[in-house]
């Protein structure tokens, strides 16, 4: 029982205190029925005080008076001058506190001001109070935590995008927690609701039926996340060819892809994303590039430049950021043009015969591939008609014959089965450092004579090396050099005094 101070009034021998007794609360009308007392009495012994006048009190910001009798005295056995009895409204969480005061006027004389004190009731149960809930999965049950101490009937709901009537679960009554068993209807409600996303924020609400009411109120609430879980796009049919007809022809099998010459097409079905999310798009990784695609089907990646075999990857990307990854190995066998080294030179090295010889090489392409095709062509180097062309083995010696009084360019070509290479090169004439021709009774040095009975350095007679053309003849005899130096043409230029004068023309 709420009791006051000790009040003192004009007569320091006689005080008054205030108490508010709480007779009942009603939980529906939310009151609490309350007696509020005005007790005076003497401090002394022996003595009394009364007379006619008005005992006046304040409840709750109500103003209430009450006559006063002489038949009221006031001794120190104490009076009730003023009683109230009344209905007081609690707050909405159901606590109360009454500002309760109390004056006298009497015309003994008696008098006080007015004085009080707050009287706090009772609280009376209100609402069921949420107190947390978990964060959950999408395959979850959630569950909810909350204070019903009453055991009043309740509402607890899922609220999520907007929608307050999302997931309702309707007269539950008990304290404590709730589980909320989904159905597969309810998560795909709120699957959908974030489709671009792996989480979804979601309100757990609790209202409470109070009693005599028909529809539940005093919503309390906390905010958490569901998390979708296992939804990955699926995805699976990848493949790969090589659509290169000219080189599947030779391999056999569309399967092996060769470098640099097949053409690489992919292939992967329509990957099927899950939980209300959407396929946004495809990412292609081979070879060390990535390519962004929206759709499924064939694919081509073209000519592949690698030496070995490497890992194609495609995943399939939903609208939450979800992949599912394809893995498959492409095998890829390595070829390059063939190698072509090439050496040709004259026998004797002046000879028109020429030893030419190729050591060309190919790539094995899994001990499939082969030289279809070894051939040479010529022509001499100041001319531009080339010669037919003629075919030759490889990494044997094989003769054949060019004018050793020319020089030639020389052009071979190698041809596998996926390709081909070349190299050229120039065959000099051919030039002895020494030639004896018996015929011609001549000797040549570093080239074949020319002339009869002579001897040649580089193509000149010793006539022409001691006597080149333009050279001045003096002599005492008359007879032309040209008579004397066979094969040469001299003019005369001067004569006189017994002089000649002579000039070689050719």
């Amino acid at each position: 029982m709420p009791e006051s101070q000790v009040f003192g009034t004009s007569n320091s021998y006689v005080k008054y205190k205030i108490n508010v007794i709480v007779n009942s609360q009603s939980i529906e009308n939310n009151t609490s029925n309350i007696t509020v007392n005005v007790f005076f009495y003497r401090t002394n012994q022996g003595y009394s005080t009364y007379g006619s006048g008005t005992c006046s009190c304040g409840i709750n910001g109500e103003s209430y008076s009450q006559s006063v009798s002489p038949s009221q005295k006031i001794t120190s056995s104490g009076v009730i001058l003023f009683s109230k009895t009344l209905d007081i409204g609690h707050d909405n969480d159901g606590s109360k506190s009454v500002w309760v005061s109390a004056r006298i006027s009497l015309n003994t004389p008696l008098s006080s001001s007015d004085q009080g004190f707050n009287a706090s009731l009772p609280t009376i149960p209100r609402m069921a109070i949420c107190t947390g809930a978990d964060d959950f999965k999408d395959t979850e049950n959630p569950k909810i935590y909350f204070n019903n101490s009453k055991n009043f009937k309740l509402q607890m709901k899922i609220e999520a995008g907007g929608n307050d009537q999302l997931i309702v679960r309707d007269n539950i009554r008990g304290n404590g927690s709730y589980t909320f068993k989904l159905s597969e209807d309810e998560r795909n409600r709120l699957r959908q609701l974030c489709p671009n996303s792996n989480t979804l924020g979601v309100r757990f609400t609790v209202a409470t039926y109070m009693p005599g009411q028909s529809s539940p109120n005093n919503w309390s609430f906390v905010d958490r996340t569901m998390t979708i879980v296992n939804a990955k796009p699926s995805f699976s049919g990848l493949s790969y060819k090589d659509t290169k007809t000219a080189v599947v022809s030779v391999t056999g099998n569309d399967q092996w892809i060769v470098r640099n010459k097949s053409s690489l097409q992919i292939h992967f079905s329509s990957a099927t994303a899950k939980k209300y999310a959407s396929i946004s798009k495809y990412l292609i990784d081979f070879a060390g590039s990535m390519r962004e695609v929206t759709s499924s089907g064939n694919h081509t990646i073209g000519i592949v430049n690698s030496s070995q075999s490497l890992t194609l990857k495609v995943s399939a990307i939903d609208s939450r950021g979800n992949a599912t990854t394809l893995s498959k190995t492409v095998t890829i066998f390595d070829w390059i043009e063939p190698i072509v080294n090439v050496s040709a030179a004259r026998i004797n090295n002046f000879e028109n015969e020429i030893k030419l010889k190729s050591n060309t090489e190919i790539s094995s392409v899994n001990n499939i591939n082969a030289i279809t095709s070894l051939q040479y062509r010529a022509k001499k180097v100041d001319t531009t008609e080339w010669g037919s062309w003629v075919s030759f083995e490889n990494k044997v010696n094989t003769i054949i014959s060019l004018d050793n009084l020319f020089a030639w360019d020389l052009e071979i070509r190698a041809i596998d089965k996926f390709g081909s290479s070349g190299k050229s090169l120039v065959v000099p004439k051919g030039i002895p450092i020494m030639y004896f021709d018996t015929k011609k009774l001549s000797v040549g040095v570093n080239c074949f004579p020319s002339k009869n009975k002579s001897f040649e350095i580089n193509g000149k007679t010793l006539y022409d090396l001691i006597y080149p053309v333009g050279t001045i003849y003096f002599s005492n005899n008359e007879t032309n050099p040209g008579e004397m130096f066979s094969g040469t043409t001299w003019n005369s230029v001067s004569s006189g005094n017994g002089e000649f004068k002579w000039v070689r023309k050719k």
